[in-house]
């Protein structure tokens, strides 16, 4: 019954909070733990059925959070933002990749209705560019990965928006940095947002030869460039678990969050908390 009440939340809409909310500076805290109650409420078929009458996705496709991710070039949503000299993930991209595991979550349980289906389609329809560039940078970490890891090491490795893969005991220059804030580049926030989009298209694969017809587009997308995102997830997965030096040079700490996890994980004398 408070469904509406708390969709306001993700928007941001601190007039849709308790009084004792309102004035929160940090209202991406609010939406965070709002989409987090929605994704265990939409675990269960009866929750998801209830937030689908409440009409969910098209709040997510139409409503106030929609307006923070499609923002033009000058105000879109970052990756990250800096606070003086130091990085942090936008809390509002915590939010959207939330929102896309809400998606998700209620697709598992409501696929089978060509209602939600045709929603699901409508939904990446309205975040194609979006995630058309999201799933493109994701796929130069899978394009890139025939160069040497010494070769990495070495001299570094030129990749798209003059993004240096290689190791550099001063980090990023401050134009890496502001690209790894627009997500021009790979990194671990691009990645999140990466794993969340092809679980959802893939989801949508298993209808492609319903839906495709009518949105050319996107029906690329899907079989050209998701296939190849998997990939690439698989690919610096496979990393991590067997050559953490290379992920830390193909994917460069951003946030200080990152930066102080790269230290414990990548620290020979702690080697064994990996």
């Amino acid at each position: 019954t408070h469904a509406p009440g708390v969709l306001r939340w993700v928007g941001g809409d601190v007039e849709g909070m308790p009084d004792q909310a309102q004035g929160h500076k940090e209202a991406g805290l609010d939406a965070v733990a709002a989409l987090e109650l929605i994704v265990e409420v939409a675990k269960r078929e009866q929750g998801a059925q209830l937030l689908s009458a409440n009409s969910i996705m098209t709040f997510l496709r139409q409503g106030r959070l929609h307006t923070r991710v499609t923002r033009p070039d000058a105000h879109q949503l970052r990756y990250y933002v800096a606070s003086g000299a130091a990085r942090h993930r936008n809390r509002w991209h915590q939010v959207w990749c939330h929102a896309l595991q809400t998606s998700h979550v209620l697709t598992v349980q409501l696929s089978h209705q060509d209602s939600h289906m045709s929603e699901l389609v409508a939904f990446a329809v309205t975040y194609t560019d979006r995630l058309t560039r999201v799933l493109t940078v994701t796929c130069d970490l899978y394009r890139d990965s025939s160069v040497s890891t010494d070769a990495y090491a070495t001299h570094g490795e030129q990749g798209s928006g003059g993004f240096v893969m290689g190791m550099r005991p001063h980090g990023l220059s401050p134009n890496e940095l502001i690209d790894a804030e627009l997500g021009r580049v790979p990194s671990l926030a691009v990645l999140e947002e990466a794993r969340q989009w092809s679980a959802l298209l893939l989801r949508l694969a298993h209808r492609l030869n319903v839906w495709a017809p009518h949105v050319p587009l996107l029906s690329r997308v899907v079989v050209e460039l998701v296939p190849e995102v998997v990939g690439s997830l698989t690919y610096i997965l496979n990393l991590w678990g067997s050559d953490t030096s290379a992920f830390e040079r193909r994917l460069q700490p951003v946030s200080e969050q990152e930066k102080q996890q790269a230290r414990t994980v990548f620290d020979p004398s702690t080697s064994e908390q990996r």
